[in-house]
């Protein structure tokens, strides 16, 4: 990279992030700690734009390499790190550690962070005992130096100049399998030719749907203002990156996140963490999920896995059906759906499901859209990858059942 003007390269970060063009943000606060490593501004900018867009494993990276070069302590950061390393002990307990040798630390945090610390660490403890330190790694429970030296989007521009890292870009989003994540990409880079790509795969017909509506997000990152025109299903969609409708939001619309609450209830109660009335209660409250309830759920690594892959199977359907999204979602025969799907995953792997599924009702109360026949077929059609999993555990399941056999 060249010579980078700090102060200007900050401004103009700073104008991307009041017009919430969030990834064109994180280029150029970027930009900003690679001219001066020891700016407080640029890299609470850097790890605020990136959580915005909830590239939350960025942000664990970016508070990593600020810990570990140790620079002066930073209150906004230890905001942003007791939040993305909330599910990681380990690393939030080296990493407080290392802030409480920083130079400029309030007494306030130097009375609190210590006991924190404590707790964290033994609580990481624990979780050795219970299970081991492979287990915890493969499960993402990485230590601070791991979670530093993975690879930032954003450091390729140190090593490539722009348009061949376009070229490479191209290529990806032209690439079925790998369009997505070169759509993901490409909200680093502010640049005409970035904006002139995503409009040309919003309006492709080869394309897959969910790539597009990335793609829309990421236009909407990089700052671009007005309409686009999205295909899909023979269709032809205008939205408007100002004002877009439905909300276009990387998070699940209420609707979307009640269903996965209701499967988590249903699992609650077939934990046993909750009665027949307490469920009954809980899922008819709009108030949020109690954080109670999902502690326990979230110690079980079956109900953990599960709960994710519900979540992971309600995004499949918003980003592949946006901009005409089923409305008025019933809770109970999606919440039903998600789980006969979970329980296909469980008995494809050789798992045991000890969960009841409640019974469908014979039609749906509504037909949700013209693109599926039943709301199960609608989840599967939204998640190509779904089905490629089961294919892929039965295809492992019998090579060993054939390998056990000629070992007799």
């Amino acid at each position: 990279m060249h010579f980078v003007d700090v102060q200007e390269t900050l401004d103009k970060a700073h104008d991307y992030m009041m017009a919430e063009a969030f990834g064109a943000a994180a280029n150029y606060f970027y930009k900003a700690v690679t001219g001066n490593e020891k700016s407080e501004e640029a890299w609470v900018g850097l790890a605020l734009s990136t959580a915005m867009m909830q590239s939350y494993d960025d942000t664990q990276t970016i508070l990593a390499r600020y810990a570990l070069k140790k620079l002066p302590f930073t209150e906004e950061l230890v905001v942003q790190a007791l939040i993305v390393f909330r599910e990681n002990p380990r690393a939030l307990a080296e990493w407080l550690r290392l802030a409480l040798k920083s130079s400029g630390i309030p007494d306030k945090f130097r009375q609190s962070l210590p006991k924190m610390a404590a707790d964290l660490e033994r609580s990481f403890r624990e979780m050795v005992h219970e299970f081991d330190v492979d287990f915890l790694e493969a499960h993402g429970m990485l230590p601070l130096k791991d979670l530093a030296e993975r690879q930032l989007d954003l450091d390729w521009m140190m090593e490539e100049p722009v348009e061949e890292i376009l070229d490479t870009l191209q290529d990806w989003i032209e690439t079925p399998e790998t369009s997505v994540m070169g759509v993901r990409i490409l909200r680093y880079y502010p640049h005409t030719r970035s904006e002139k790509m995503l409009r040309r795969l919003c309006r492709s017909e080869e394309a897959k749907p969910a790539a597009k509506t990335h793609a829309l997000l990421s236009l909407r990152w990089l700052g671009v203002e007005g309409n686009v025109r999205v295909n899909k299903f023979g269709q032809s969609y205008v939205v408007n990156l100002d004002e877009p409708s439905p909300d276009l939001e990387l998070g699940l619309p209420t609707d979307f996140a009640r269903v996965v609450d209701w499967v988590e209830l249903w699992i609650a109660k077939e934990e046993h963490i909750i009665d027949q009335s307490q469920f009954d209660r809980l899922a008819q409250d709009d108030q949020k999920f109690p954080e109670e309830i999902a502690d326990q759920i979230h110690k079980g690594d079956l109900p953990f896995r599960l709960l994710s892959i519900a979540e992971k199977l309600m995004h499949g359907v918003y980003f592949h059906y946006y901009p005409e999204l089923p409305e008025n979602l019933d809770e109970k025969e999606w919440g039903t759906s998600l789980l006969d799907l979970l329980k296909k995953c469980v008995d494809a792997n050789g798992e045991g499901w000890n969960y009841t599924v409640p019974s469908l009702s014979e039609h749906a109360a509504n037909i949700l859209s013209e693109h599926a026949a039943n709301i199960k077929e609608m989840i599967v059609a939204a998640n190509p990858e779904y089905t490629e999993l089961l294919e892929e555990i039965s295809a492992r399941r019998e090579i060993a059942a054939e390998a056990l056999n000629n070992s007799r």
